[in-house]
């Protein structure tokens, strides 16, 4: 982990992606303390990479908050911690009696985050659901129907908008944090992961919202291209992968066309708007062929000494590959907790100067229980008392 957030104490009340919240505070250095209930723990648990990777850097909360004993240690917690990750159902931790008008009673400067699927309002709020539901709610994932069919395009399953909420609700913690340190006032954040979603496609919103409604159309993504584009398309290349050319300006364009040395390309294209697409007759076809003459890396160095715009295409298994992307050292490594060995994932896209990021491995539920009731000022005898009544969990 990092030490950006040395001394910054997060409560982390969520399951499956919205671990992804606490995740990264805890890799910037907070410290986060997932709070779990008794006897399994977090749903999280059910299923390995949350808890694995979702889950490292943070400690364990083994504690029953139903019970009164548990509530009053709670209490202590909240009034020393800056922030509150609330990811349970709409209502949980207000029944619990720790809801947001509850938290800011015990801590004023207390940054409340809840990260839902709908949100705290609207007529969805309480609708049940799961996280691919908001990528198709959004249309991050399209569904089309076709001969009375309905498909997703996609069915990718990676819940990308439940991610994009976990990033605008970090982002506003964050500053919220700041908010608080300068004015003494903790606030309620309320983030949707389906608006979140929404925002995936703000620059084709912008244009519909400025359009009469009966002129409002929009194609979503698809893996198959419709239009006619041939200087911003994938291509496929020689060892049966593909590249992304991106020529649509002038000189992006000619740089292609004279680095294959073809002048008659290079003089093909109108660009009184700034930008040519292409879409010239028989266009496509030669670029097929062309395109056909080199590997996909053969294509990139070409288009580095070139300076032609564009970029590779990869499917997950080939991205792991990437040089490109490995040599960002882009992976870690932690201790299996469940068996021997270590366990590889993805690391954290942020890079700072001069540290290396190595994260602390993932709790097994309840391993920091004693040391967190430790460190808010309960004796061993009290310890021993709240685990003898059930209240806590190691």
């Amino acid at each position: 982990m990092y030490h950006l957030l040395d001394g910054i104490r997060v409560l982390d009340f969520s399951a499956y992606v919205t671990d992804v919240v606490g995740c990264h505070f805890a890799d910037m250095g907070a410290d986060v303390i997932k709070v779990e209930p008794p006897p399994r723990g977090s749903l999280s648990r059910l299923v390995e990479p949350y808890v694995t990777h979702l889950g490292r850097n943070k400690k364990s909360l083994g504690i029953d908050l139903k019970k009164d004993d548990a509530k009053a240690v709670f209490t202590k917690l909240v009034k020393e911690s800056d922030v509150i990750i609330d990811a349970l159902r709409s209502g949980a931790l207000d029944a619990l009696g720790f809801g947001y008008e509850d938290a800011i009673k015990l801590n004023p400067k207390i940054v409340y985050l809840s990260v839902s699927g709908w949100g705290k309002t609207g007529p969805y709020r309480r609708l049940p659901s799961h996280g691919q539901s908001f990528d198709t709610f959004s249309s991050v994932e399209p569904v089309v129907v076709e001969d009375g069919v309905a498909r997703s395009v996609f069915n990718s399953g990676h819940e990308l908008a439940g991610q994009m909420g976990c990033s605008f609700g970090v982002i506003a913690a964050l500053s919220a944090l700041l908010n608080a340190q300068k004015t003494g006032k903790g606030v309620h954040i309320d983030v949707s992961e389906g608006e979140a979603g929404a925002w995936y496609f703000w620059s084709a919103a912008y244009d519909l919202l400025n359009k009469p409604k009966e002129e409002r159309k929009f194609t979503p993504p698809s893996v198959v291209q419709a239009d006619q584009r041939t200087r911003y398309r994938v291509y496929a290349t020689k060892d049966g992968t593909a590249v992304f050319l991106q020529a649509l300006e002038k000189k992006f364009w000619v740089n292609f066309a004279n680095g294959l040395e073809r002048t008659d390309l290079a003089e093909r294209g109108n660009w009184s708007m700034g930008l040519d697409a292409g879409g010239y007759e028989g266009e496509f076809e030669e670029l097929c062929a062309i395109f056909m003459t080199k590997t996909q890396q053969e294509w990139l160095q070409f288009f580095i000494e070139h300076d032609v715009a564009g970029g590779p295409t990869n499917s997950l298994v080939d991205l792991m590959d990437d040089p490109h992307f490995v040599s960002r050292d882009p992976f870690v490594e932690v201790d299996n907790f469940n068996g021997d060995g270590k366990l590889k994932m993805l690391g954290t896209p942020v890079k700072i100067k001069g540290e290396k990021f190595v994260p602390n491995n993932p709790p097994s539920f309840g391993r920091d229980t004693n040391d967190i009731l430790k460190e808010i000022g309960l004796t061993d005898e009290e310890v021993k008392a709240l685990h003898d009544s059930g209240a806590v969990q190691s």
